[in-house]
Formats: C-alpha cells, sequence, structure tokens
C-alpha cells in the first residue's frame, strides 16, 4: 500500500470517527435533556418542604401546635424524599444518556479503529526502517528497493524510468527503479535524512 492512500485512509477513518462521536454526543445530549423533568420534580418537593416549613409556625398556636408540628414534619420528609427522587431521577438520566452516546460512537468506530491500527503498524515501521537505511546509507537498500519495484510495480509504470527493468537490476543500475519505490513509501533520500535524530 503506498504511502498516499495510507493517508487517504487515514483521513477518512478520521472523518468516521468524528462523525460518529458528533452523532453519539448529539443522542446523548438529546436523552440527557429529559433530565428537566427531574428539576420538576425536585421544585415540587421543595415547595412541599417551604409549606411543611410555613407549617411549622403554627406549633406556637395553643391548642393546635402539637398537632401541626407533626402534621409539618409528615410533610416535610414527603418534600424531602420527592426531592431525592428528582435527584435520582436525573442521575440516572444522565448515566443513561452517557451510556448512550458512548455505545453510539464507539460501537461503529472501535473496530474500525483497531482494525485499520494493526494494518496501519505494520507499515509505519517499515516505512520509518527503510527511511532509516536510506538516511545511513545503507549500502543494500537501494538494490532491495530496486528488487521490490521490480517485483511489484506493471510493466508499464517501470517503463516509465527504465525500458529495461531486469536488465537495470542485474547491471547493478537501481536508482532509478529504487526511487519508484522510495516514492511509493512517500519518502525521499534527502527527507530521510533529515528526518532522522543527529
Amino acid at each position: 500500500m503506498s504511502h498516499r492512500t495510507a493517508r487517504s485512509i487515514d483521513i477518512v477513518v478520521l472523518l468516521w470517527l468524528l462523525l460518529w462521536c458528533a452523532i453519539g454526543y448529539t443522542i446523548g445530549r438529546t436523552v440527557n435533556e429529559l433530565s428537566g423533568l427531574g428539576d420538576g420534580v425536585i421544585r415540587a418537593g421543595e415547595g412541599v418542604s417551604n409549606a411543611a416549613g410555613a407549617l411549622d409556625g403554627l406549633t406556637d398556636v395553643p391548642l393546635v401546635g402539637d398537632g401541626i408540628q407533626a402534621i409539618a414534619g409528615k410533610i416535610d420528609g414527603l418534600g424531602q424524599s420527592t426531592v431525592d427522587k428528582g435527584q435520582a431521577g436525573k442521575d440516572a438520566i444522565f448515566n443513561i444518556s452517557l451510556a448512550i452516546a458512548l455505545i453510539v460512537a464507539l460501537g461503529p468506530t472501535l473496530p474500525v479503529l483497531v482494525i485499520w491500527l494493526v494494518v496501519r503498524a505494520p507499515l509505519a515501521r517499515e516505512r520509518r526502517r527503510i527511511g532509516a537505511a536510506l538516511a545511513g546509507d545503507d549500502p543494500g537498500i537501494i538494490g532491495y528497493l530496486a528488487m521490490r519495484a521490480a517485483t511489484r510495480f506493471s510493466y508499464a509504470k517501470l517503463a516509465t524510468t527504465t525500458t529495461d527493468p531486469w536488465g537495470d537490476l542485474h547491471a547493478g543500475r537501481h536508482e532509478p527503479l529504487a526511487a519508484i519505490e522510495i516514492g511509493r513509501l512517500g519518502l525521499t533520500r534527502g527527507a530521510a535524512r533529515s528526518s532522522l535524530p543527529r
């Protein structure tokens, strides 16, 4: 696979990943908006608790005060229970929306990403090793790349640089054929030297 093809696939995989992440985020956010229902329940519970507090002020009224305090306590307990249930509902909706967002985003992207990384990693390693060999002036690398070009490319492609690819290999004229393979890898001899640490 050529370096240009690998880069094109990198872009397609990245766009696929971004698309599904955006879809997952949008769906998760939409589901999380249902937590507004929990806000209504919490406000209702707080209103009930406030009413219980107002009743609690009547405890000093003779003949009525003792009974009102017990009722106010029960009403306040009901209000607090409603607030707790509203908050629990909001938390559950948030957790569900997060799970849905992750499933939608990762379901279609994770397998594609893993498969591409499994394919891409050896290609990147090979490219780095060949770049290092070119930068280090490895005496056999040009012959190796010429052999790869002669066995990998069609005669029509090879004919753009030489009329006798096998004769050039046999005679040791490797540079034109090696240049084809170096180009396929997205390398240049000068760029390979400058990209390595000194």
